[in-house]
């Protein structure tokens, strides 16, 4: 069960990042003219690189912070939904945030 719902979790996780890569294309592609601007003006290469680099390391961080909002409560529901009998399960199936799955996310 719980490989199943790793490879579920899998297959969102990369709908997901192929709809914010589609749609920071879309930004890109609108904000073409503006950047054509700021190198009109003077701007080198490598300071659009850098303004571009950190709006989206500041997506990336708002993102981020916001999955591990719904990773904390979809834990909980996840955990909610397993029904408990009156065995004891292995250790395997203990739900909980793994902080080496964390930083491969963050990664």
């Amino acid at each position: 069960m719980l490989y199943d719902l790793l490879v579920g979790v899998m297959m969102l996780l990369l709908i997901a990042c192929s709809g914010v890569a589609n749609l920071l294309l879309a930004r890109g592609a609108v904000r073409e003219k503006e950047i054509a601007v700021r190198a009109a003006l003077g701007a080198s290469r490598g300071q659009l690189v850098r303004q571009l680099l950190v709006e989206n390391a500041v997506l990336a961080m708002v993102a981020c912070a916001v999955g591990c909002v719904f990773e904390y409560f979809g834990m909980k529901v996840v955990a909610a939904a397993i029904p408990h009998k009156g065995a004891s399960v292995g250790g395997e199936a203990v739900i909980g945030l793994d902080l080496m799955v964390l930083f491969f996310t963050l990664a």
